[in-house]
């Protein structure tokens, strides 16, 4: 290993790593994926973690995850996600929100295991921020059998994007979030 990447041991040596046959098989990424998303109640109920450092309401169905390294979620940002939750009649404190930049290592069963969100709304997150976003399109809801996972852009890219808050929107608009 080399020397650069010894700062990824801990990580790694904490995941667990998938290793797919040829390097763009789709169909076994997107089989990964919906896996990761098909964890069973009794599975979450196990896992033992830390607590999630959550601003708003823990029991809320849905669940805001973004990233800010400096841990501050800016004013204009809160503001353009109220607006796209009120897609939904959903008010911003209405929902639990997860700044994952507070986290060394973070997946979605560590996260269901202290929030019971229905629907996952990650903004400008990828796979290395979690592994379970792996194979799954920005601003497409992937269901599985407890959870539903939309990634999508940043927030902050978000404000420049008009047609990426309508897509967004219009999608949010159409899923079965109580």
């Amino acid at each position: 290993m080399e020397e650069q990447n010894l700062m990824d041991l801990d990580f790694m040596k904490q995941e667990v790593i998938y290793v797919l046959e040829e390097e763009h098989d789709q169909e076994a990424i997107e089989t990964l994926a919906n896996n990761l998303l098909e964890l069973e109640e009794e599975e979450i109920q196990e896992l033992p973690g830390p607590s999630l450092p959550v601003e708003g309401k823990t029991d809320a169905p849905v669940l805001v995850m973004v990233n800010y390294p400096d841990y501050q979620f800016p004013e204009a940002d809160k503001t353009l996600l109220a607006n796209i939750l009120s897609a939904k009649n959903i008010a911003i404190n209405e929902v639990a929100i997860l700044n994952i930049a507070q986290l060394q290592a973070i997946n979605l069963a560590m996260v269901r295991a202290e929030i019971p969100a229905k629907f996952i709304l990650t903004f400008g997150l990828t796979e290395a921020d979690v592994p379970e976003l792996r194979g799954l399109q920005w601003n497409v809801a992937r269901k599985g059998k407890m959870l539903t996972v939309c990634p999508t852009n940043s927030l902050s890219l978000m404000h420049q994007d008009r047609e990426a808050k309508m897509a967004l929107w219009n999608m949010i608009k159409g899923l079965p979030v109580e």
